[in-house]
């Protein structure tokens, strides 16, 4: 593990493995956190980290809470484009289901099952400024 900082990144896919089972969008929030170390959260259920393609991220279940931090050198955060190099794509069972453009955020109201989160740093023409991470959860 390396020992630079990242910018930690969520990007959240969660797969539900019910054939029947469905949930709605409209449920899951992404809140931005104001500097809440992700190692700071208690009672987590899961606390994962993980290193790809020079930037890192970390992540902690709670209850139906996923906590995460990215971190990303050179490569600044923000939805206006004259302001930051781009925006985290988040993915829930391979659909999106949100931009962030914070570093340290919360994803909220995941529905029961199995997950699978997928986050990636792009610019803000949609292309890839680094490979995506993925990691699967199982909420209660």
């Amino acid at each position: 593990m390396s020992k630079i900082k990242t910018a930690f990144l969520l990007a959240l896919v969660c797969t539900i493995f019910y054939a029947s089972a469905a949930y709605s969008q409209e449920m899951i929030e992404i809140e931005p956190l104001q500097i809440v170390p992700v190692n700071k959260v208690t009672s987590e259920v899961t606390k994962e980290s993980m290193q790809e393609d020079g930037w890192s991220l970390q992540y902690k279940v709670k209850e139906a809470n996923i906590y995460v931090e990215c971190i990303l050198p050179d490569f600044s955060l923000s939805m206006n484009e004259q302001k930051g190099d781009g925006y985290l794509l988040l993915k829930l069972d391979g659909s999106e289901i949100g931009r962030m453009d914070q570093a340290a955020f919360v994803i909220k109201g995941l529905p029961a099952g199995d997950h699978e989160i997928t986050i990636q740093p792009v610019d803000h023409e949609g292309k890839a400024h680094a490979k995506e991470m993925s990691f699967e959860i199982t909420i209660a």
